[in-house]
């Protein structure tokens, strides 16, 4: 009877520990399919009110924190990095505007506005420097505005899908109507599904020591319905990118490059964070079939999960990319490089084509040359943060590539327009956080 029972309690702890293991992988499997697998279909976990509602307060929170807190309750010492990104593409041109916050320790917002015309094959540009303060961001009815003076103005109808832009610098103006047909962002970091797990998984990675640094960034995108840039009126049809980009207490942007190639037919954004040359890059990226309305993939590759579901994540849903170039950033010719993109439902490469690349603006992006941003850099954190900043510059490319795309069992094959654009180190052997 004893020997009995010795057999039945160590059957019993057996059975003890297999259910053990089973629920442990049960609960694996649910923690990788709910929060894991979805971190390169981030779209599955998107909705319109939620964009909207994300928007409004990022927007608005730029002149009012209170609207910051709200979407992420933590202390806020200022917005340290903002910019508005625009690119269009017309039969003419492709035109750009990078209106940035020159840096934390500034009030100097610069208005940026350049483009390449393909028709004289040259670029131009044109800068003009305003004064953060003086920036106004409100909501009428169900219209979102931004706007500085008359140099800058943006109006955004997200209900409607309705955009206005308008835009006066020294020696480049223009304006456009345009109509958004997808707000699908790639950052994670506001998701509805990941404030559960905030507490135990960050979805974002900050760049600096900083408590309650933190940063944002969602685009839109859609057609011209309208416009004139100069003297020059802009036919229907056309396509633009837009994108605004919020960084409180000490954040900043590091090192990237991103490849954008956006037609009728395609929208296929590929970023690679970190140097160029770097092996593992982290990439992130939204591959959308336009003509289908349908995005095949949004969210981040996999360097960004933990380290106990890459080898399931590599089998059951690999994301492959790699980026290599013959040239470094900031050459005045940006045409050695090729990069690929491959999911499990899709593959995407590009090849550049020699002698057509065209830079069109090179840029020091956080330069701290006026006076009143020397005087806020005042602890020895304010020097070495600076020191980091000031060894980054930003360069823009537009360039002719070969794409080739596998979708669906067939081989699709273009030429087309791709906006490049990279924040690099000037000297390498700088950090790249603090």
């Amino acid at each position: 009877m004893v020997k009995y029972a010795s057999k039945l309690k160590k059957f019993d702890f057996k059975f003890y520990m297999l259910c053990i293991f089973v629920l442990l992988i049960i609960l694996y499997l649910v923690v990788y399919y709910m929060y894991i697998y979805p971190v390169s279909r981030l779209q599955d976990l998107q909705t319109k009110e939620w964009i909207v509602n994300l928007t409004d307060n990022f927007m608005l929170g730029v002149k009012d924190e209170r609207y910051l807190y709200k979407v992420r309750q933590t202390k806020i010492d200022g917005v340290s990095f903002y910019y508005n990104y625009f690119f269009f593409h017309t039969d003419k041109y492709t035109i750009y505007t990078l209106f940035n916050l020159n840096n934390k320790f500034s009030n100097n917002i610069t208005l940026n506005v350049y483009l390449y015309n393909f028709e004289s094959r040259h670029a131009e540009m044109s800068q003009i420097v305003l004064d953060f303060n003086d920036l106004k961001a409100r909501k009428e009815n169900d219209t979102l505005i931004v706007q500085l003076g008359d140099a800058y103005i943006q109006k955004i109808n997200m209900i409607a899908n309705t955009f206005e832009i308008t835009v006066n610098s020294p020696t480049i103006s223009y304006n456009f109507e345009l109509y958004i047909d997808d707000y699908t962002t790639n950052q994670p970091t506001y998701v509805p599904r990941y404030n559960s797990i905030r507490s135990l998984v960050n979805p974002y990675n900050p760049i600096t020591s900083t408590p309650g640094e933190w940063c944002s960034d969602n685009p839109m995108i859609g057609k011209i319905i309208k416009g004139q840039i100069n003297d020059d009126m802009i036919q229907t049809g056309g396509n633009f990118w837009f994108d605004n980009y919020i960084g409180v207490n000490d954040h900043f942007l590091s090192s990237y490059i991103w490849n954008v190639v956006l037609n009728d037919d395609w929208l296929i954004y590929v970023l690679w964070f970190g140097e160029y040359e770097v092996e593992n890059k982290t990439v992130c990226f939204i591959v959308k079939d336009r003509k289908l309305d349908k995005v095949i993939r949004a969210g981040f590759g996999r360097t960004v999960i933990p380290d106990s579901y890459k080898f399931l994540d590599s089998l059951n849903d690999p994301v492959k990319s790699d980026y290599r170039s013959n040239k470094k950033p900031g050459d005045l010719q940006y045409d050695g490089f090729n990069c690929y993109f491959e999911t499990n439902e899709i593959s995407v490469k590009f090849e550049a084509i020699k002698g057509e690349s065209h830079r069109v603006f090179l840029y020091d992006y956080y330069k701290t040359d006026d006076l009143y941003a020397t005087k806020n850099i005042n602890t020895k954190f304010d020097e070495d943060y600076n020191n980091i900043i000031q060894n980054y510059r930003y360069v823009e490319y537009v360039s002719m590539v070969n794409v080739e795309i596998k979708y669906n069992n067939t081989i699709e094959r273009f030429t087309d327009r791709c906006v490049i654009d990279s924040m690099f180190k000037k000297d390498k052997s700088m950090p790249n956080s603090i």
